[in-house]
């Protein structure tokens, strides 16, 4: 937790001083302020956030600040906040936003809105998939300090429908354009949203649909963003050639047919080659979390995908070792639907 709460404050000054002009006396006030916040990170044996943003919150009164360095400095309070903090609380949706949504839960920096037909415990299910992915120890921390900026650079957030028909309605709705704007979504539906369903529960036929569509936004939006040499989504990373591999040629287009010794073989035909490597660094990385290992999984996807457990993926795609060197930076384990 200290090392956390010491990246954030070493990032403090570049990402909140960034549109101001600093003076020299502001200079000298902003040092004197991060040093008393830094002793109090290292004195706390028994360190909690809570310690921490109630001490700055008094060295803003001790040190008279101005309101512009009070504001300033209240923003640091809730970086720490945001990223130490989660809420299942749903709330109802405010300002533009509830123009298409009637409730929202934040997942740290994610939002996940949902219209009014989407069952509560579902947006909670979705919040608790979320969460799991971003702090697969489950210790309340973001695992990964880097995608906090990308977090609220990108705007990233997950929009739930009822169904498809539910999800029409938003999408040909012309003044969706400036939800669509400001945000970068990934939608997802109740009705394909299952706790009760695979992987969550081993006999069962049917997928929850949260594990692929969440991870999806993390994927696209997140991952290939910070670690593009790896994992950026075009045709000139590891990740890509990796897939072609898998797919025994380059396919810039979806052939008629797959070569035999393909083991990732997806032919829809409106899925270009970016967002094939979308659907590729899914169901390997599922499978290295071993999140596609039943009988009954794999007879209904090895049309698309054969290497459903993390031992054959071991086996025949060179993409788990990536996965092997590069593992910290990703989640370690596949979300259990309990966020503790």
């Amino acid at each position: 937790m200290k090392k956390i709460l010491l990246i954030i404050l070493l990032l403090f000054p570049f990402s909140l001083f960034a549109d101001y002009t600093i003076t020299s006396k502001d200079e000298i006030l902003i040092n004197k302020v991060e040093q008393k916040i830094y002793k109090v990170i290292e004195i706390s044996d028994n360190l909690t956030p809570e310690i921490v943003t109630n001490r700055i919150a008094e060295i803003i009164i001790e040190e008279k600040l101005t309101w512009r360095m009070k504001s300033i400095f209240e923003k640091l309070i809730e970086n720490i906040e945001n990223n130490y903090s989660i809420n299942f609380e749903i709330k109802k949706t405010t300002w533009m936003e509830s123009k298409y949504f009637a409730k929202q839960i934040d997942v740290f920096w994610v939002k996940i809105f949902a219209t009014k037909k989407v069952g509560d415990n579902k947006i909670k299910h979705a919040a608790t998939i979320m969460a799991e992915y971003l702090d697969s120890d489950e210790n309340r921390v973001i695992d990964n300090p880097a995608l906090i900026e990308k977090l609220k650079e990108q705007k990233a957030a997950l929009i739930m429908f009822y169904d498809e028909n539910d999800s029409e309605n938003f999408f040909e709705r012309e003044s969706s354009d400036e939800f669509l704007e400001k945000y970068e979504v990934q939608d997802l539906y109740d009705v394909e949203t299952r706790p009760n369903w695979f992987p969550h529960n081993k006999k069962s036929r049917e997928f929850d649909a949260s594990i692929e569509e969440i991870f999806h936004l993390i994927s696209s939006k997140w991952y290939s963003l910070i670690y593009n040499e790896h994992l950026w989504e075009n045709d000139w990373s590891f990740l890509s050639m990796y897939m072609d591999i898998a797919r025994w040629n380059t396919f810039y287009k979806i052939p008629q047919e797959y070569p035999e010794e393909a083991w990732y073989t997806y032919y829809d035909e409106t899925c270009d080659y970016n967002c094939q490597l979308t659907e590729y660094f899914y169901w390997a990385f599922t499978s290295y979390l071993w999140g596609q290992d039943s009988t009954y999984r794999y007879d209904e996807i090895q049309d698309e995908w054969q290497l459903n457990t993390k031992e054959k993926l071991k086996q025949k795609d060179e993409v788990y070792n990536m996965f092997e060197n590069i593992g910290d930076l990703l989640p370690n384990v596949l979300p259990d639907w309990e966020y503790r």
